[in-house]
């Protein structure tokens, strides 16, 4: 984890382009631009990532423990209404539409419930951008 961090982190290594262009455009069409997850440039990376850190402070982290205990009782009451020894469950899917709810719910105060409704179109768009990165 350690030679992670350093390798990901330094700006001794530099970031492949071929790489973290994929990520500023998906399909000929601009997706996260120059960011915090693209920048190439290591100074400009540095000065963006301090402005998040924050947001990822333990303590900050801990605030957000009653939103992360609230989706993952969500996911155990879908679990427990597929559980009947029948149908087959798609684990993936739904913890990325846990992750998803999550994540819009902490970052944005948004409400998707898609934990709940397969057919919303964020699950399908994030689908989609994995697949472009690929």
């Amino acid at each position: 984890p350690e030679g992670v961090k350093e390798y990901l982190m330094s700006p001794q290594y530099s970031k492949d382009p071929r790489i973290y262009g994929r990520l500023y455009s998906i399909f000929g069409v601009r997706f996260l631009g120059n960011g915090l997850a693209t920048d190439l440039e290591y100074n400009h990376w540095h000065k963006q990532r301090r402005i998040m850190d924050p947001a990822f402070s333990r303590n900050y982290l801990i605030g957000l423990m009653e939103i992360f205990n609230d989706q993952a009782e969500d996911l155990m009451k879908v679990l427990n209404e597929k559980a009947d020894g029948e149908i087959e469950v798609d684990m993936m899917s739904l913890l990325r539409r846990l992750t998803l709810d999550i994540i819009a719910k902490v970052a944005f105060g948004l409400e998707l419930n898609t934990l709940h409704c397969d057919q919303t179109p964020f699950p399908h768009a994030f689908t989609m951008v994995m697949k472009g990165l690929s």
